[in-house]
């Protein structure tokens, strides 16, 4: 064949099906090397005499100038080294793979004796090969180290206030001189040896006889037990479990109720005007201890304050509190017995504690002066800020600690003691670097730099590149790992690696023509995803509000493919951002024709809880795979768990992105969704495994015996339950490290929800359930309720809303016609809400989900979701997948995902009430 070519090669970018490597340009072993670049995973290479031709297994966008070989395309079923006339074409056959050369057409036969596997030409005889470990079975043993010791003050000052034994002696000689002086001590009229009498006749005159012994039973063990709670008060704090392992135990419905019914006996009886005589002339002993100067007995004695709007119950004391053992800050406590003084009297006891600070500070007293101001007064930062002054960093931050300040103010305190791993250890639990940051920087502080890198170093980790390298960019000498994370993210793809690219372009202009490759493919592709890439290219230019000139130049040539692209509707854009996009571009050119355009833009998303009708959505059509669970990604992506059958990284058209051999019946995605963790269920553990979506890579992790844990985490912290523990775990180490942990908890644990926010645990105390909420990320106690426990039925069902922990019980309480059934919903102590289901078969699976109730059952026709309003019981969405009677519901980042066993889902954002269907095949 002697044809013409006008064209000898292909230009510019094209869809690349293979590649030729010449002999007679380069020699062998560089061709070799070259192949090794350009392999992908089941790609085909065959050897000829003058050269290598390596088949790709699915085309590649690529940039033909910028190719290490000769491109050869695709065109109209041939695959050829340069554009062919029709002529030409009609010469050759359809998969026929040709090169031009000298003006004419050679055909390369692909024959099995031409084709080599380049695995040969690799030497791995460095590579050692070790044999896998076989590890005998038995049963399981776990060790969860504790992350701290309960500390009193005097630990935490150095043992610097007087030990109980020390004080004993005086405190003693003060009974000895009351005993000579008066024939009796204090104490031997204490209220266990006067009130049982006392209450007896008392009630009988009264005409309450018949309470009188038991009243007086139980206020002898009141009276008995109460100096000894005033002792050990410390030992019920809150404080002290986030980080000893310890846990708060509040007072008991049961204990309230006894405390009040007590409190209207004693009224009644007149038995408290002689609890008052006696709280009294203890008020009046230890105002004269301290108007004395006696610090030894009256800081013992000492009743401490409470500030307004306190969380801590406080309950009517029948006695008088004991003398303290060691002056210990306990922080919050769940409860605590007080004595009734009035608003005068406490205050005038205020001004005391006041007076005494001031005191114990000029006579340098600085123990005594920090447990006034921490334990007494109840200020414990007023208390952190004077070991500041004193420069008592160390001890300044244990006590920020034990009293549960803030991430910032705690990581800063232990920067300035030196401790730089434990500083460290609270800023990646509490993810507190920004207002770090902010505060060094304030202060000009040399630990900027430090810190500044360990948060860029934890941003990584978490899968956060753009943010880490903005941060690395800041600090002079890191900018190379800058880069590396920006090329990082670039690899990964889709939209991260459309920012990934903007915020090169933003941080280094010089390297857009490296990247002019790249930029073309996005501003001109036609493949499937242009239009789409288009506008992620669009939303991440308006969100990075550029500066450089290479961002602003692709701004300006956006606009000449994403206004037609918008007007045929084939992105979601508006026209507002088309107009912020030209004025960030600066193409006044378009600022005349784009207020003339006219479009029928989407109407305004509608949230599901404000429809007024239900949707109803059905997805019949059956795919072939188990889904066991789902992840809703970003770019419109989903990532499966199929079981013992590995992971999934779908699209939203079905299509198999990534396939992960990792077994999973259950997913937990980061905040970014670029980090998950994979949880297979073997026997009484789960293994997990750690995936990285950036880099699409997998490690085996660690198996733990987990009851409960959190579906997210912040890509390196996530929350897991373990027995009666609540545990903080670092994902980023080999084995288990445990940031931060609760142990010893008052029942077993029934329930568990965590959210951005908040973290609610649900507690099963026999005769009642009790729920606790901590705020997140700090991990601090902010609420406790007790709730009534219901009869174990059939027909109730118990969950917990994990937006505000409160406790949603669902009863049945009819048929209401032949097809429904109808159900009372009641919200803690709220009024009851009804909600009508369709008839199911079986039992329902409910959740909670802020302003939404999911109810997940069987009908005769399949499986149902149905979504109610949990405000007013209204029915807003019903999602169905017949013919099967496995399903499940999750709700992940504000989307809907109802799943089944046969590779079907159905993703219902509740934001804007967009539904899709996905068959997995």
């Amino acid at each position: 064949m002697h044809k013409p070519i006008r064209q000898p090669i292909f230009e510019g970018i094209q869809l690349v099906q293979a590649y030729w490597l010449d002999l007679h340009v380069i020699d062998e072993n560089e061709a070799k090397q070259r192949i090794f670049f350009l392999w992908q995973a089941g790609s085909t290479l065959y050897r000829f005499e003058d050269g290598f031709l390596l088949k790709l297994a699915s085309p590649k966008q690529m940039h033909c100038q910028q190719i290490r070989a000769l491109p050869l395309c695709e065109q109209h079923g041939v695959i050829s080294s340069a554009p062919l006339h029709s002529e030409e074409r009609a010469l050759l056959h359809t998969g026929d793979i040709c090169l031009v050369n000298a003006a004419q057409i050679r055909v390369l036969p692909l024959q099995l004796n031409n084709q080599i596997d380049p695995a040969i030409w690799l030497n791995l005889d460095h590579i050692p090969v070790y044999e896998t470990i076989q590890i005998p079975a038995g049963p399981l043993t776990l060790s969860i180290p504790e992350t701290g010791k309960e500390q009193s003050l005097q630990a935490i000052l150095g043992n610097k206030v007087p030990s109980a034994e020390q004080a004993a002696e005086a405190y003693q000689a003060v009974q000895k001189k009351l005993r000579k002086d008066s024939g009796h001590s204090l104490s031997s009229i204490a209220l266990r040896s006067m009130l049982p009498i006392q209450f007896a006749a008392i009630a009988a005159v009264s005409g309450i006889a018949a309470v009188a012994m038991l009243g007086a039973q139980i206020i002898r063990k009141l009276s008995a037990n109460n100096a000894q709670h005033y002792a050990n008060e410390a030992s019920t704090s809150s404080q002290t479990s986030a980080h000893t392992g310890h846990a708060p135990h509040g007072a008991s419905s049961f204990r309230k109720s006894l405390n009040t019914l007590l409190a209207r006996l004693a009224i009644i009886s007149k038995v408290s005007r002689l609890i008052g005589r006696r709280q009294a002339a203890y008020l009046n002993d230890l105002m004269k201890k301290f108007e004395s100067g006696d610090w030894q007995e009256a800081l013992r004695h000492a009743i401490p304050l409470t500030k307004a709007g306190s969380e801590t119950e406080k309950l009517q004391a029948f006695g008088v509190p004991g003398r303290r053992d060691q002056l210990k800050i306990t922080g919050q406590s769940g409860y605590s017995n007080t004595i009734q003084i009035g608003d005068t009297a406490e205050s005038h006891l205020r001004q005391l504690y006041r007076k005494a600070v001031e005191q114990l500070k000029r006579e340098n007293r600085i123990e005594e002066a920090v447990y006034v101001l921490a334990e007494l007064l109840n200020s414990p930062l007023e208390a952190i800020n004077f070991l500041e002054e004193k420069e008592r960093y160390r001890q300044a931050a244990e006590l920020a600690e034990l009293t549960q300040q803030s991430g910032e103010i705690i990581v800063r305190l232990w920067l300035m003691a030196k401790n730089i791993e434990k500083s460290m250890l609270v800023a990646r639990r509490t993810n507190c670097f920004a207002s770090l940051l902010a505060t060094l920087e304030r202060r000009n502080s040399d630990l900027q730099h430090q810190v500044r890198e360990v948060w860029a170093e934890h941003l990584a980790l978490q899968g956060n590149l753009i943010s880490a390298a903005e941060q690395y960019w800041k600090i002079p000498d890191k900018r190379a790992q800058a880069l590396a994370c920006l090329l990082q993210a670039e690899r990964a793809g889709g939209s991260i690696g459309i920012r990934g690219l903007l915020m090169k372009l933003e941080l280094m202009p010089e390297s857009f023509a490296d990247s002019l490759f790249s930029i073309e493919s996005l501003l001109h592709g036609q493949a499937d995803d242009g239009s789409v890439k288009r506008a992620y290219l669009a939303n991440a230019l308006l969100e990075l509000k550029p500066k450089s000139g290479p961002n602003k130049r692709i701004a300006k040539e956006l606009l000449r493919t994403l206004v037609p692209e918008y007007i045929g509707r084939l992105n979601r854009l508006t026209k507002s951002d088309l107009q912020a996009l030209t004025k960030l571009a600066n193409a006044t050119v378009w600022n005349a024709d784009i207020p003339s355009i006219s479009v029928a833009e989407d109407a305004i998303a509608m949230p599901l809880p404000s429809r007024a009708t239900a949707l109803d959505i059905t997805h019949a059509e059956s795919g072939s795979q188990h889904i066991w669970d789902v992840v809703n990604l970003t770019d419109n992506q989903y990532l499966l768990a199929l079981g013992e059958s590995g992971i999934l990284r779908v699209n939203s058209a079905g299509k198999v992105l990534a396939r992960f051999a990792s077994p999973a019946h259950h997913l937990v995605i980061s905040e970014n969704k670029q980090i998950a963790l994979a949880l297979a269920k073997r026997g009484e553990t789960y293994r997990i495994t750690k995936l990285n979506l950036l880099n699409a890579s997998v490690k085996d992790w660690l198996s733990l015996p987990l009851t409960f844990w959190s579906p997210y985490f912040d890509g390196v912290i996530w929350s897991a339950c373990i027995d009666k523990r609540i545990l903080a775990i670092d994902t980023t180490q080999d084995s288990l490290s445990v940031n931060w942990q609760v142990s010893d908890l008052p029942g077993s644990i029934s329930g568990f929800r965590e959210n951005k926010l908040k973290q609610t645990i649900l507690f099963d105390r026999q005769s009642e359930l009790e729920s606790w909420t901590y705020i997140l990320p700090e991990r601090r106690l902010i609420s406790r309720e007790i709730f009534e426990k219901f009869p174990q039925r059939a027909d109730v069902h118990t969950e917990l809303d994990e937006n505000n922990g409160q406790l949603v019980t669902f009863y049945q309480t009819g048929v209401s016609s032949a097809d429904k059934v109808s159900m009372s919903v009641k919200v803690s102590h709220k009024s009851d809400i009804s909600i009508t289901l369709e008839q199911f078969i079986g039992t329902p699976a409910i959740q909670i989900h802020g302003n939404l109730i999911l109810i997940t059952l069987q009908t005769h026709a399949g499986m149902m979701c149905q979504v109610f309003n949990k405000g007013n019981g209204a029915n807003i969405a019903n999602l169905n997948l017949p013919g099967t009677s496995q399903a499940h519901t999750v709700f992940r980042n504000e989307h809907i995902i109802f799943f089944d066993n046969i590779g079907r889902l159905i993703d219902l954002n509740w934001l804007n009430s967009d539904a899709q269907n996905v068959i997995v095949r």
